[in-house]
């Protein structure tokens, strides 16, 4: 469940968001901030940032299964290979 918590960045509230929806939509958006005692601008700020926190964590983070972690640190652990060291020589060109 979304917990309101009002933003903690300290910053003077300057931006603006906009977005068309749907009326029902607008509607169960609205009766979720009622239900938590929020505007319903409040509420969407709230949901969409925390959505966005999840989903950035979720791409900065790297799963690895416990099957594949030893391959893993023998690959990390591995001499680098010709065609490695081509590519990563190719890189440092850009």
């Amino acid at each position: 469940m979304l917990a309101f918590t009002p933003d903690d960045d300290g910053d003077r509230k300057s931006e603006r968001l906009e977005a068309r929806t749907s009326a029902a939509a607008k509607a169960l958006i609205e009766k979720a901030a009622r239900l938590q005692g929020i505007t319903a601008s409040q509420f969407a700020v709230a949901a969409a940032t925390s959505a966005a926190r999840e989903i950035i964590a979720k791409h900065d983070a790297t799963k690895i299964e416990p099957i594949d972690h030893a391959a893993f640190l023998r690959a990390i652990d591995a001499e680098p290979t010709p065609e490695l060291i081509a590519i990563m020589a190719l890189d440092k060109a850009r």
